[in-house]
């Protein structure tokens, strides 16, 4: 086990302002953070052209003209929709008979033009999509529709043909981590602010929900004051309905990291693996004028019978989510049985090709699943032809534990492939097919020296037992905080003396969970553990062991009495003795 205390140039701080400073903060900055209110939202009126899209959306409106809604097939494109859609909804019902709302199939992005022309829209609204379709929007227009973008992706420069909202191009918006549902709730809250109304922000819950599963980053003032406030009033439908159905597994607290893990991902295998009809009623049951009516029901022994959209959903969601898992290992066993083969795991970076088996739109978890087995790098890509030319694109992975921290900036640095963009450990990548052999060769010579051997970053360092109470308490009270840009910290122990008096294995024959009682009562989780485990740290009544560990830090809440925990995330034997004297 290989870990690595981080470097912080500040002196005489507490846990919590050593975390923060570990994440690029400020002493300042931190202050600042934890005291953020509506005071730190940046004015809606700095995303260029603005007005001009409110004026755009009026018109037609009030005109009663027909209208195109479009959105992007994943979280953040749901999210920003419904969003929209309950908004317009609540200011105006009429209007919002104005709009017919398309999803995506597949991995369409941006406007489908066969879906839009010649079908009576004036105009075509797209929302977390779109700011680079140059060509379709001038199509569009010169037919007679117009356009308006609600976006958050990186562009060029604006589009001649459309009016475009977006942050990244805000010069004056600094915000540049606002995604695609910050900007539909910017934009809502400045027809809010024309009308004199206060609608937008019944919907911070799916604000904060898009953000969460857009791995957007947390640092970000404005950010934080969205999701901290729309987790702690949640109230759409289909979001309510998931966290009741997750309540076990997100526990007391909702928080980031508790969404990110336990509902997002039921969406995103509505997403990936559900059909097209399965995508509209879930989309529905995040409409407030359609969660609740009746259609009916799918269940099993209730034919005949009616049920509401968010209830089939709700059930669609949960088997979609089961759906994918098994599809996710049955892909991974296919491909694992390839790399034994031709051993392709003798590789620094493991680039395989997947066959039609595999599910298109699960390219991505099948590669981290890949990651998980082998850790290390996966490249799973297809082979297929693009502009001319014979390529393998797909998905890359890295894996986050080893000494390679930005696998997209080494594929990048290789000047090999067509592209690779995304984030800096999961991303979609091109790689023409004739550079396959001088990419590996190019991988084995420079990552030589690279370890992929576990290695963790850990935040604080404390001696045997002395590990401080205080600290464990405070740490494991900020579940509420930790997301992207914020990570969960990691501490490590050196030198804790294990010994027959100070270890337990809970519940043996069920979970096996190891404890190791600390002197001041922080007590040391080890879970998913075996009776193997336990006598390898205490080989006989007499002796002990030394270990040292790394482990996050967490309060166990039981009958109103709190106490700090650690959960170990991985340790290491240092020696065992036989007897104490």
């Amino acid at each position: 086990m290989k870990y690595r205390v981080i470097e912080n140039t500040y002196n005489n701080l507490n846990a919590l302002q050593t975390v923060m400073t570990n994440r690029g903060m400020s002493l300042t900055e931190i202050e600042e953070y934890f005291y953020t209110d509506e005071n730190c939202l940046i004015d809606g009126q700095k995303l260029d052209n603005m007005n001009k899209g409110i004026d755009l959306l009026l018109h037609h409106f009030k005109q009663g003209n027909k209208i195109f809604f479009l959105f992007y097939c994943d979280p953040d494109g749901w999210t920003s929709s419904a969003l929209f859609l309950n908004y317009i909804q609540e200011l105006t019902p009429k209007w919002r008979e104005l709009i017919t709302y398309r999803i995506h199939e597949g991995k369409e992005h941006g406007f489908i033009l066969d879906s839009i022309l010649d079908k009576g829209y004036s105009l075509a609204i797209a929302i977390d999509a779109s700011s680079n379709q140059f060509e379709e929007h001038k199509i569009l227009v010169e037919n007679g529709i117009d356009v308006l973008v609600l976006d958050h992706h990186e562009t060029t420069h604006y589009s001649e043909y459309a009016t475009v909202i977006n942050n990244q191009l805000s010069e004056q918006y600094s915000n540049k981590a606002l995604c695609g549902v910050g900007v539909a709730y910017k934009f809502c809250k400045e027809i809010d602010n024309r009308f004199g109304t206060v609608i937008a922000d019944n919907y911070l819950d799916l604000v904060a929900l898009g953000h969460v599963a857009d791995m957007m980053d947390m640092r970000q003032k404005e950010i934080n004051f969205l999701t901290y406030a729309g987790i702690g009033r949640i109230k759409n439908p289909l979001f309510s309905g998931l966290v009741d159905k997750q309540s076990f597994s997100l526990g007391e607290e909702i928080t980031r990291t508790g969404l990110s893990f336990y509902v997002v991902p039921l969406i995103n295998a509505v997403i990936r693996v559900g059909t097209q009809e399965e995508k509209e009623i879930v989309f529905k049951s995040m409409l407030e004028e359609d969660a609740y009516k009746l259609i009916p029901s799918t269940k099993r022994g209730c034919k005949g019978q009616l049920e509401t959209n968010l209830e089939q959903a709700l059930r669609i969601c949960t088997n979609c989510h089961s759906r994918q898992k098994k599809l996710r290992v049955e892909s991974a066993d296919t491909l694992i049985s390839k790399i034994e083969n031709e051993k392709l795991n003798d590789n620094k970076i493991i680039i395989v090709e997947a066959d039609d088996s595999i599910h298109k739109n699960l390219i991505g978890l099948v590669a981290m699943e890949l990651v998980s087995r082998y850790k290390k790098p996966v490249l799973l890509v297809r082979a297929k032809e693009l502009d001319n030319e014979q390529v393998l694109q797909g998905s890359g992975r890295n894996y986050d534990r080893g000494d390679l921290k930005d696998l997209k900036g080494f594929l990048e640095e290789s000047k090999m492939f067509k592209y690779a963009e995304g984030h800096s450990s999961a991303f979609g990548a091109c790689l023409p097919t004739a550079n396959l052999n001088s990419f590996i060769d190019y991988a084995n010579t420079n990552l030589a020296n690279i370890s992929f051997d576990p290695s963790y970053e850990v935040d604080i360092l404390y001696k045997g037992n002395d590990v401080s109470y205080s600290d464990i308490m405070n740490l494991g009270s900020m579940k509420w905080l930790w997301g992207k840009g914020i990570e969960e910290p990691l501490i490590a122990i050196e030198n804790l003396v294990v010994t027959p008096k100070n270890i337990q294995l809970l519940s043996p024959d069920k979970k096996p969970t190891l404890k190791i009682t600390l002197p001041n009562g922080i007590t040391v989780m080890k879970f998913r553990s075996s009776q193997e485990e336990y006598e390898k740290l205490v080989p006989n009544k007499d002796g002990y062991t030394t270990i040292n560990l790394v482990g996050s830090c967490h309060i166990n809440n039981f009958k109103g009495n709190k106490t700090p925990q650690i959960f170990i995330e991985d340790y290491e034997i240092l020696n065992t003795i036989d007897y104490l004297f």
